[in-house]
């Protein structure tokens, strides 16, 4: 007797927002593709194809919208195997239309699928029982043991003060024919047959349908009572951002009468309860729907005699997209499933029988032991591991069947793998996998089947087989591979399928007898003939310890899922364990394999001009920085544990279809770069870093604030609107907190310090003499600058124009630090003197004497007229430096917690109002260019240290901390000294701006550079909103991927005519009558598109040659420059370099040495007589110049390398230069370099770099 079955038999098919689609894919990730060896599997089928796989300009359709994945369904033709089958099987005839079985013709197959969607009518997923309180409200499979149940979701949906039931209703509740009727989404089964079949739709339009088994023939059911989102609230607002959920998904057909299921198009939709539909979970939001689904796959083969039978089915889910298809999960869903088999129903007695494994059985290295050692290889590609975890993980992956496992890096296994078998181990951060757990456990480990083979692995090579092990028949490995593609281990609660698919209750028994073999889904029998009158057909289902021996309904699997899926996809980059680790404050991964979280992507790859062995010439890819997958507008972040995703859930409704998608470098299409095989990079992301958020690499620390990735501009104006912005206060406080203890740090260096922003410990006379030593500095800049100093950075009108609008935003708000300094009720001696400060700052209640006023009228003098400073126009003005608002930001979030921070504002105070020496030289440059000058005239008179704002700032220290000696001692005094220091450097040193402010000017951008940050500003809208439209052979959304690229193609396909802005043809675009550009540009834009035109025909002219920079201040730069190449570099890990102590360090261990300081110490070290490498003052008897960095040497190809401007030549002629110099170190003490500080003491400064503001306004 002939057997027939459905495989994969549980198929995945994923959503996109195209019409368009693949094929799932039908060969597992982390596997070679055996029909192409160059590639691993895991890639989609192209459609139409019987196994092409994609390349990336195959996953989008011709107008940038993301492809739907079809799973793809086929029938196995199998012997009988009685009581006696076992798995693998390794049998399986495919049956097709046409096919001839047992001598009778196949004429047809029809096919019937049911799927629904359930989660608003189920009990909530419990990820944190902190979030979800209650007893009942326990993780995982535990809120359904032992008569649990965990709470409903949407237990009032109809907003009429219904609460949560108590448990013994639960399912009742979930029973009740309305709630099921409005909360789930069933738009009946749908029967499709032949072959090339036109889609059959899930939709209201399309009438339901199923193939009668006893007939064998197709049977519409008019009747069927379907339901949608809109069935239920249409009179009421429904929120749906991309559009409304009018249908799960079709079915189709293909030559050979396969089934493909399509899924939706990814959408949610909310309905209004008191006119909100708020997203405030990121994985139990009420009033809300998505369109993925599940349900039962049958299938009747029908004979040309009319004859039919059926085939044991299968099931379908359609869920979320797949955005790194190769890269293998260490856990994955066929871990979790095969683990559950294995110790629960018996799949391989020769490996686990009796309650326990076998020990004499030998797993294979290709299929049970490989798999885990690439999936921990492949980690590198989509998350943010440091170049040494990454080194470590690739050798992982480098195991081989004749590798003795002692001799590897997981040797003994317990050093590095959590072992799944103790509870000893969960509180491990240091232990693999790096990932989290699920259902109270902190991390993620191993199946025990997996380890298993792992310990037996770890014995030697009489442990395991070192080749394949059982053959799989086709329809097994179509089970198998659609599995392993999935993500397991993590159900908290995953995103593919969930917690439930670890029951063995789910699946259909006795397995080996009964003819359905392993894996098969145990169906309700749904009777569609006998359709109830008005009354739904399905209800709550399958209920794991509860209601589970009739089996699952459509809907019944991925209803435990999130709702709607994108909140959670959103979340699930990095978090703090649950329960976490006491004192534990790193972040780790939920599932990067599944939704990748760090990227390297294929448009950053570049190519190095360097030599092969032989000395040849060759260009050698170079991988970009990582970028997060998730990035762009709305992602950035100041915490840590919130990087890589969008900040407001609503934007994933939005931007998900957006994400760029990881592939194998062989499947990069058009690149143009040769790239190798084993680099797995991004393709076809449509999001637009912004910049602000740089991918730090792991560790990375829970609610530690690195400035860089908070937005001063954002913090800027929410701080200037905070009653609108009331959530701003979080980042403002840690965006403080993080600037304080970068000033503590600074504060505390030595080689890299200005000795005037030294800490030193507290007493008066230490105190009066730092005072002295900062005045008389600027004392001596003051008596020495002179406006007409040829020399000086600022040599024309428009310089000071330029100076005078960047220091706006800090101008405009000039005393904001104390802002908040006075309170209700009496005041000491301290307070009075900070408040009188304030006083003057705001002009007394004198309009005419407000500093920010008397700054504005200053601005409109020279014509320029900044927008209201509380408004978007000014703080998103991108003519400002982005450095402009570091400051301002600053002294804006401080002073919202005055009195938390009342030491450090004392310190700021002192800061700002000693220095007003600084302010002769600016005043004497204004009047030199004719600009008045009564801003800092004004500051001049008021703010003296005789007896002006300078005195009371230095009074205020010295009795503040008289006060803390009198309440708490000498060691409360140097703790309020340490703060009050903290503040003082803060606000004189903090950001970039003085540097970038001296660059502006001294360097301004080209136009071409102008032109380019113009298309990366329009960036975000413009790469969406050109659909098909090309300049020469790429569409107009994809060049903005390139803007350099983007601009020559612009004239080179005549769009621009050199010379002649008013005949260009891009001009066209842009007028009043016809024009599909009109006011796409302002006017200073399209004044910037003349500019360049006009210089396109011009002659280009010859680049001034530079002077070469000091050779010590040189040679610090190269080494900066070259820090990230060489840190990394394997062949660094074994060379040595000796320090001052003659203890010996690697030179990738000098090269991570940070900042200045350890720059310093590397230039000591290379010159040091030590370590035998330089002569100083004779290149050529200089080992490390005529050797180690020769052209020829090993690191020869780096030394090639164009120095960093302002430094000329390349970085070996920059060594050469200073080996000739004798090998000068920078200067180990020197003061802090300001804006007005002479040329002379610029030239001879150690850094030459102002750190800071540069200046007091």
């Amino acid at each position: 007797m002939d057997l027939f079955r459905i495989h994969p038999a549980i198929g995945i098919a994923r959503v996109g927002n195209s019409r368009e689609h693949v094929i799932a894919p039908e060969s597992m990730a982390g596997r070679t593709d055996s029909a192409d060896p160059t590639l691993m599997g895991g890639l989609p089928i192209r459609a139409g194809t019987e196994r092409d796989v994609v390349s990336a300009s195959d996953l989008r359709d011709t107008s940038g919208a993301l492809k739907r994945h079809a799973a793809r369904f086929r029938i196995f033709q199998y012997d009988d195997a009685g009581l006696g089958e076992a798995w693998p099987r390794g049998d399986g005839t495919e049956i097709a239309i046409g096919a001839t079985v047992g001598g009778k013709t196949v004429s047809d197959i029809v096919w019937t699928v049911h799927v629904a969607n359930k989660k608003a009518n189920t009990f909530i997923l419990v990820e944190d029982p902190l979030k979800s309180p209650g007893v009942d409200n326990v993780p995982g499979i535990g809120g359904f043991e032992n008569g649990l149940l965990p709470t409903i979701r949407n237990p009032d949906f109809a907003n009429t003060g219904s609460g949560q039931p108590p448990i013994d209703k639960r399912i009742d509740t979930l029973n009740q024919p309305d709630r099921v009727r409005r909360l789930t989404i069933d738009p009946g089964p749908r029967a499709i047959s032949g072959a090339n079949t036109p889609e059959v739709r899930f939709d209201r339009a399309t009438t339901a349908s199923y193939c009668d088994p006893r007939t064998g023939e197709i049977v519409s059911l008019a009747a069927y009572p379907k339901s949608f989102p809109r069935d239920s609230f249409k009179d009421m607002d429904l929120d749906a951002p991309a559009g409304p959920i009018d249908t799960l998904g079709e079915l189709q057909t293909d030559e050979k009468g396969r089934l493909l299921v399509l899924a939706g198009y990814g959408r949610a939709v909310g309905w209004k309860i008191n006119g909100a539909a708020p997203l405030d979970d990121d994985v139990n939001n009420d009033q809300w729907f998505d369109d993925t689904s599940d349900g039962p796959v049958t299938a009747t083969i029908v004979f040309e005699d009319g004859s039919h039978v059926e085939a044991q089915h299968a099931w379908v889910a359609t869920t979320d997209p797949s955005v790194a298809p190769q890269i293998l999960n260490i856990v994955s869903l066929w871990d979790d499933i095969y683990d559950c088999w294995v110790r629960n129903l018996d799949l391989a007695p020769a490996l686990y029988a009796d309650g326990d494994y076998k020990p004499d059985f030998r797993p294979s290295f290709d299929d049970d032991l490989q798999p885990i050692f690439r999936s921990v290889a492949l980690q590198q590609w989509i998350a943010n591991l440091s170049n040494a975890g990454a080194s470590a993980h690739a050798r992982v992956g480098a195991i081989t069947a004749i590798d003795d496992p002692g001799s590897t890096e997981i040797s003994g296994l317990v050093a590095t793998f959590r072992n799944p078998f103790t509870d000893g181990d969960q509180d491990n951060t240091a232990l693999m996998p790096l990932v989290l757990g699920d259902a109270n456990e902190s991390f993620l480990t191993l199946r025990k089947t997996q380890y298993f083979m792992l310990t037996q692995w770890d014995k030697g090579s009489q442990g395991f087989h070192p080749g394949p092990g059982p053959a799989l028949g086709p329809g097994e490995y179509l089970d198998k591979a659609t599995l392993v593609n999935c993500l397991g281990g993590r159900f908290s609660p995953g995103i593919d399928l969930t917690f439930t698919m670890r029951e063995s209750a789910l699946y259909v028994q006795p397995w080996q007898t009964s003819g359905y073999g392993p894996f098969r889904i145990h169906r309700t029998l749904l009777d569609y003939a006998a359709l109830p009158a008005d009354t739904p057909v399905l209800g709550c289902g399958y209920v794991p310890r509860h209601a589970e021996a009739n089996g699952l309904e459509p809907g019944d699997l991925t209803k435990f899922l999130a709702l709607p899926w994108h909140t959670d996809y959103n979340s699930c980059a990095t978090h703090p364990p649950s329960p976490n680790p006491a004192g534990n404050r790193k972040v780790f991964w939920s599932w990067p394999a599944q939704r990748p979280v760090a990227v390297y992507a294929a448009t950053d790859v570049s190519l190095l001009d360097t030599t092969d062995g032989a000395g040849n010439p060759i260009k050698q890819p170079i991988l970009g920085t990582q970028r997060w997958s998730m990035r762009g507008q709305g992602t950035d972040s100041g915490k840590p544990e919130n990087w890589g995703r969008y900040q407001d859930r609503e934007d994933i409704l939005d931007n998900w279809h957006r994400l760029g998608v990881v592939v194998q470098a062989p499947a990069v299409d058009n690149s143009g770069i040769d790239m190798p095989a084993d680099w797995y990079l991004e393709v076809q992301s449509q999001l637009r870093d912004t910049g602000l958020t740089p991918v730090v690499p792991f560790p990375n620390y829970a609610t530690e604030t690195d400035a860089d990735t908070l937005d001063p501009r954002q913090l800027f104006y929410q701080l200037l609107n905070v009653d609108d912005h009331p959530q701003v206060l979080g980042d403002a406080r840690n965006y403080v907190d993080y600037w304080l203890n970068w000033a503590q740090d600074f504060s505390n260096g030595t080689t890299a310090t200005p000795v005037d922003q030294r800490f030193f410990p507290y007493t008066e006379q230490a105190f009066k003499d730092r005072l002295e030593l900062i005045y008389q500095e600027l004392v001596d800049v003051a008596d020495t600058a002179r406006p007409y100093d040829p020399d000086q950075f600022i040599k024309t009108h428009a310089d000071v124009v330029i100076r005078i609008k960047q220091m706006a935003p800090f101008n405009l708000v000039d005393g904001a630090w104390l802002r908040n300094i006075g309170r209700t009720g009496p005041i000491d001696e301290v307070r009075s003197l900070l408040f009188s400060v304030w006083m003057d700052e705001v002009g007394d209640g004198d309009v005419s004497m407000n500093h920010c006023n008397i700054y504005r009228d200053l601005c409109h003098s020279v014509g320029y007229y900044p927008a209201p400073i509380e408004s978007q126009d000014f703080a998103f003005d991108l003519t400002f430096l982005d450095s402009a608002f570091t400051v301002p930001a600053f002294q804006l979030a401080i002073s919202q917690f005055s009195e938390d921070y009342y030491p450090e504002l004392i310190g700021m105070t002192l800061q700002l109002e000693w220095e007003v020496v600084d302010l002769k030289p600016t005043r004497d440059l204004l009047e030199y260019f004719n600009v008045d000058p009564h801003f800092y005239v004004m500051h001049i008179g008021i703010d003296n240290a005789v007896n002006g704002h300078g005195q009371r700032a230095a009074d205020a220290v010295g009795l503040y901390l008289n006060e803390m000696r009198r309440t708490g001692g000498e060691e409360a005094v140097q703790t309020g000294w340490r703060r009050i220091w903290n503040g003082f450097v803060a606000f004189g040193s903090i950001g970039t701006f003085g540097q970038d402010l001296q660059d502006l000017i001294t360097t301004p951008p080209t136009l071409r550079e102008q032109m380019i940050a113009l298309i990366e500003r329009k960036a975000d809208f413009g790469s969406r909103n050109h659909q098909e439209y090309k300049i020469g052979d790429c569409r107009i959304n994809d060049w903005f991927d390139r803007p350099s690229e983007f601009l020559d193609a612009l004239e080179q396909q005549s769009w621009l005519t050199p010379g002649d802005w008013a005949n260009s043809r891009f001009r066209q675009l842009l007028e009043f009558m016809g024009g599909p550009m009109f006011r796409v540009f302002t006017q200073d834009e399209i004044d910037l598109w003349d500019a360049y035109t006009v210089q396109l025909g011009r002659p280009k002219p010859t680049p001034p040659i530079p002077e070469p920079r000091p050779p010590a201040r040189a040679m610090a730069d190269v080494i900066d420059q070259l820090r990230p190449v060489q840190q990394g570099s394997t062949g660094h890990q074994g060379a040595l370099l000796a320090d001052a102590q003659g203890m010996a360090h690697t030179v990738a261990w000098w090269f991570a040495l940070p900042g200045e300081e350890g720059t310093h110490a590397l230039m000591a070290a290379l010159a040091s007589p030590l370590n035998q490498l330089i002569t100083p003052g004779e290149p050529g008897n200089s080992r490390f110049l005529s050797q180690l960095i020769a052209p020829s040497g090993p690191m020869g190809s780096f030394f090639d390398l164009p120095a960093r401007a302002p430094n000329v030549g390349s970085c070996r002629d920059v060594v050469y230069r200073w080996i000739t110099a004798r090998c000068p170190l920078p200067a180990p003490t020197f003061l802090s370099l300001r804006l007005n500080t002479p040329a002379a003491k610029r030239e001879g400064h150690a850094t030459g770099r102002v750190v800071g503001m540069g200046t007091i306004h």
